[in-house]
């Protein structure tokens, strides 16, 4: 009878360490899936704020694109204006050395007459 009290009261101790596993581990579990809710949530949150930081920097890299586009027509019609300036100082010095060209056949045409003295003598405007 000793026997079976022991052997029962064994029984109760392992039944009751069993239960104690049995309701901890449920809490445990409990305490899991609530931590997998909030892991599942702030998830979805990142994935949200991921998702709009991705739009806007297409938005930046579109709107860097169009600005580079800018640049490039803007550099292209700057170099145009540089190419007419060129063209127009060319002319310009062209016409100077035509008109230095005229004044210096004006002058020897001036001095070549009686009585002239240097100060008849015409000079450019534009040296």
């Amino acid at each position: 009878m000793e026997k079976s009290n022991i052997l029962v009261a064994a029984l109760a101790i392992i039944i009751a360490v069993l239960l104690v596993f049995f309701f901890k581990g449920r809490a445990d579990l409990k305490d899991l899936r609530g931590s997998v809710r909030k892991i599942e949530k702030t998830n979805k949150q990142l994935q949200t704020e991921n998702a709009k930081l991705k739009a806007s920097l297409l938005r930046y890299i579109q709107v860097a694109d169009s600005l580079n586009a800018a640049i490039e027509n803007f550099n292209d019609l700057s170099d145009e204006v540089n190419n007419v300036i060129s063209g127009s100082i060319a002319s310009f010095s062209a016409i100077n050395s035509k008109i230095g060209d005229i004044l210096a056949e004006s002058n020897t045409v001036i001095n070549s007459s009686e009585g002239a003295t240097s100060d008849d003598s015409l000079q450019p405007i534009i040296p």
